[in-house]
């Protein structure tokens, strides 16, 4: 029972070193997340200005004007 635990913990140690070993690759795979992450940012910024507009123009035509007579 008290394997198990040096066994993913060496597993784990592996894994490390092999990212370690391999750090420019880990760099562009970084450098293509963060460039997904802008372009979702940047899409979901559009769509909330574009949802803004069309709610804003369906209220606006939904409004009634009214007419005040003096007396």
């Amino acid at each position: 029972m008290c394997h198990l635990p040096v066994r993913i913990e060496h597993k784990a140690y592996w894994a490390i070193k092999e990212m370690n070993l391999k750090e420019g690759a880990c760099e562009e795979v970084r450098k293509l997340q963060l460039q997904e992450l802008e372009e979702l940012r940047l899409e979901s910024y559009d769509s909330a200005m574009w949802y803004k507009e069309r709610t804003k123009l369906l209220h606006d035509k939904n409004l009634k004007r009214k007419e005040f007579q003096i007396g």
